[in-house]
């Protein structure tokens, strides 16, 4: 199909069959099938063969400017899909809250050095919100922490590209000088992220793994306030 909407469209621009053949290097007599084959499948007429040379009827000039936009659009994807162009364009990216620090402002600032044709948009969000957007198409990509078996909704697909330790605190009286059990952290009240955050929902599937209850003391969302006095009790993959 695409042979025959170019022909017709050589054929437009030329006014002549004879022109669109040298224009193709076809035969006259290939051209003026290529259009007839467009013709029966579209079943409408788009030449007026009562004139030398024909003239495009009424329903030929309509379709003329969707041959000439479908024909452009295929040639921006075989440029879009070559090997050797360079990225370009808006890239929406989405960031979880707990990666949106000075480091990852590093590593988007040298996308931008590698890539300057790429246009970031960056946007911070929670968890779910991040997920939902990639699937109303609303950001193209959205780097959140995930637990592996946490699952994505239909639409959605999910990569690791890293991992992170996820570290448990407790504070120092609390410790009394050992590494506490999984057993012991669950009889503890959490201070935790609000729902919606990665870190929580890593929290609580661990808890859940290990047939932890999750005793909620307190939702904070700023890491800084969640203890004063704090000593690493458990670190668990993220």
């Amino acid at each position: 199909m695409l042979d025959e909407m170019r022909a017709f469209s050589i054929f437009a621009e030329v006014g002549s069959v004879q022109a669109a053949a040298a224009r193709l290097h076809l035969t006259q007599s290939a051209v003026t099938r290529q259009i007839k084959r467009l013709e029966d499948a579209l079943g409408t007429p788009l030449l007026d063969r009562r004139f030398k040379p024909p003239i495009l009827t009424a329903s030929g000039s309509t379709v003329l400017e969707d041959c000439r936009a479908i024909l452009r659009d295929v040639a921006n994807l075989k440029t879009n899909l070559s090997p050797t162009r360079e990225p370009a364009g808006k890239f929406r990216v989405g960031v979880g809250y707990v990666l949106a620090d000075d480091e990852f402002v590093e590593c988007l600032h040298e996308v931008k050095l590698r890539f300057p044709q790429i246009a970031l948009s960056i946007r911070t969000d929670w968890h779910h919100a991040l997920v939902e957007m990639v699937r109303e198409n609303q950001i193209d990509v959205a780097i959140i922490p995930k637990h592996a078996e946490l699952p994505l909704p239909p639409g959605v697909k999910g990569k690791v590209v890293g991992t992170e330790p996820l570290v448990f605190a407790v504070g120092a009286k609390a410790i009394r000088g050992k590494r506490p059990s999984p057993a012991e952290l669950g009889r503890l009240p959490w201070i935790a992220k609000p729902r919606g955050t990665g870190t929580r929902e890593v929290l609580e599937a661990f808890l859940a793994d290990n047939g932890l209850p999750f005793e909620l003391a307190s939702e904070v969302r700023d890491e800084n306030l969640h203890s004063p006095s704090l000593h690493v009790a458990s670190v668990l993959p993220l």
